[in-house]
């Protein structure tokens, strides 16, 4: 689809707004590129600023700790091969009753309680 380049065409060629529209890789990445201080722009910069490799690798060794629970509490169960879809329901729920229902869902009712079970026995 060639019809963003279209509008920049147009707009460079027959309106005044030299620099207010521009691409870029992301939504965010545009916001950060327009000029002036604004709202949105100031706390995708904070957020920017904040936000380091170191933190992203911490942020990795949680994961992976977590996964490697999960491994080993699901090690010797009839549910080893879905440790996964396991992990991902962990890491996604925040609350054990948001973890239950996605569980129940996510596994049928059965093998749902009994997944949320280990998982709490093992939290």
């Amino acid at each position: 689809d060639q019809g963003y380049y279209a509008i920049l065409d147009y707009c460079s060629a027959y309106a005044s707004i030299e620099g207010k529209i521009k691409f870029a890789a992301s939504i965010e990445v545009g916001i950060t590129m327009l000029d002036g201080e604004t709202y949105r722009r100031n706390r995708i910069m904070e957020r920017r600023k904040t936000t380091s490799l170191e933190m992203q690798y911490e942020k990795y060794q949680e994961k992976r700790i977590l996964y490697e629970q999960i491994s080993e509490l699901f090690a010797d169960t009839p549910y080893a091969d879905e440790i996964d879809r396991i992990f991902g329901l962990v890491e996604s729920k925040d609350t054990p009753r948001k973890l239950y229902t996605a569980s129940m869902h996510e596994f049928g009712a059965k093998r749902g309680r009994a997944i949320y079970r280990l998982i709490k026995m093992g939290a």
